[in-house]
């Protein structure tokens, strides 16, 4: 240990730390959809930018005494140093908040996870293939089933937000059949479902599968814990699926 740490403190070593955990945020903000294109390429350059800053700032000043070189510590290499080891220690905390809530680690921690897949639909006609090519679109979708449905759809729709760079205000549905007319009718450009309720459309209307197409897919997890309360508004379901 006493080896350890100064080996740890070296400012080699510390720009290494400090840039693989900044690194591992980003791709964790990245996998959970959390961050927009220009915010991830914003704070990736701040992330490099303090990290070098803050490497050059801790090299030692060299000057000469009786013609040899000798290294002397000034007061900016203290303050570098102790911000960048604070920064790391941050960063640990902030990645490991981060991955707890990922599922990862709630595999890690034994926490049942509840996995539900939402999808964008659009009429197979729509000009939209990506969801980056549905900027601007009105949105839609039936109310939810119970309380976990509108917690998931909001976060749909958070998610597209600020995948777009826009403000959604989606239109809200009282039936399946309401829903797919307003699609149909251009009321909304882009409906919202439930793929574990994607029978109920077809029963509804027999061609919505062969007339609609899915531009993008959202996995929304959930723990088991949270999942079966918010379920619970609304039995007639039946049980969420859990996957451990």
């Amino acid at each position: 240990m006493r080896r350890l740490i100064p080996f740890l403190l070296r400012r080699r070593m510390l720009y290494l730390i400090e840039a693989l955990l900044s690194i591992l945020y980003l791709v964790i903000k990245a996998a959970t959809h959390s961050l927009s294109i220009l915010s991830f390429i914003l704070i990736g350059l701040g992330f490099f930018v303090l990290n070098h800053l803050l490497y050059r700032t801790q090299k030692r000043r060299v000057y000469r005494k009786h013609g040899r070189k000798i290294k002397k510590v000034v007061g900016m290499n203290i303050i570098s140093k102790l911000l960048q080891v604070n920064i790391c220690v941050a960063l640990v905390f902030v990645d490991a908040l981060l991955i707890k809530e990922t599922t990862l680690g709630r595999l890690i921690t034994g926490r049942g996870i509840v996995e539900n897949t939402y999808s964008v639909i659009v009429l197979k006609d729509n000009e939209a293939h990506y969801i980056d090519d549905a900027k601007n679109y009105t949105f839609g979708y039936m109310r939810g089933y119970n309380e976990l449905d509108v917690k998931n759809l909001a976060s749909v729709i958070a998610k597209i937000s600020v995948r777009n760079d826009q403000i959604i205000e989606p239109t809200v549905f009282e039936t399946e059949k309401e829903t797919y007319n307003a699609l149909k009718t251009g009321e909304i450009k882009a409906m919202i479902i439930n793929e574990d309720e994607r029978n109920h459309y077809d029963d509804v209307a027999s061609d919505f599968s062969d007339r609609t197409r899915v531009i993008k897919s959202y996995t929304i997890k959930t723990t088991s814990e949270v999942a079966n309360k918010l379920n619970s508004a609304d039995e007639s379901y039946g049980q969420i699926s859990i996957k451990a």
